[in-house]
């Protein structure tokens, strides 16, 4: 199994594996403080829309490098208590 997991990451594109994760996590946290500060209660707010589809962007990208390729998710994710 290990070897599945070595091959996936040598398959890995460098635009994920040169991520720095810690500065993702800090990213994403403003990323979600300034949605908050923007929402209006307008659903069809264009900014909110593309923020929230950034914010997706992010998850995809965190899901996969913990799903696919077995990062520690307290690497990768951004935890209730940070």
């Amino acid at each position: 199994m290990a070897n599945v997991k070595d091959a996936q990451l040598e398959l890995t594109p460098d635009c994920i594996k040169n991520i720095d994760w810690k500065l993702l996590r800090k990213q994403k946290r403003t990323l979600l403080q300034t949605i908050i500060k923007l929402e209006t209660g307008d659903e069809d707010d264009p900014v909110t829309d593309d923020l929230d589809g950034i914010l997706h962007l992010i998850d995809s990208i965190q899901d996969y490098a913990v799903d696919v390729l077995g990062l520690p998710e307290h690497e990768v994710m951004l935890l209730s208590e940070e």
